[in-house]
């Protein structure tokens, strides 16, 4: 697995690793100075350096007229996952806490015949899940 695999696989979007790795190897780099060494057309590369801002990942200083940006340490984008985990422990205790509600919500007449179609491995996953439980509840 490449840098830019690895990247996007935590998380960022291909033309954001490409950016961020980018920065390392550059060092302090104009977004002109980016987009000419990644190719990535230069307004695109504006709204990278935004979300990377956004994820703590890239910062710039202002010389004159020309924003200079910077790489963060490769360490704050084990911050960025520890925040996002953070996020999604927050977002499961919110669903746990309603879900008893959402549930209540969640009403199919009984004497239909349902049918669900899932697809790829998670819904082989979700399948073999389901049936477990059925097994476990006797039926």
């Amino acid at each position: 697995m490449d840098d830019k695999e690895l990247l996007s696989k935590i998380g960022l979007s291909g033309n954001e690793a490409e950016v961020y790795l980018m920065l390392l190897r550059l060092g302090p780099s104009s977004a002109y100075e980016i987009a000419q060494k990644t190719g990535i057309y230069r307004p695109h590369i504006y709204d990278k350096l935004e979300t990377l801002m956004k994820k703590a990942l890239v910062s710039y200083v202002q010389q004159g007229k020309k924003k200079i940006f910077y790489a963060a340490a490769p360490s704050k984008i084990m911050d960025y996952l520890k925040e996002q985990e953070k996020e999604v422990q927050q977002d499961i205790g919110l669903l746990s806490a309603n879900m008893e509600r959402l549930n209540a919500l969640h009403n199919l007449p009984k004497e239909d015949t349902k049918v669900q179609v899932f697809t790829g491995i998670e819904g082989l996953k979700f399948r073999i899940d389901d049936t477990w439980r059925s097994s476990e509840k006797g039926g």
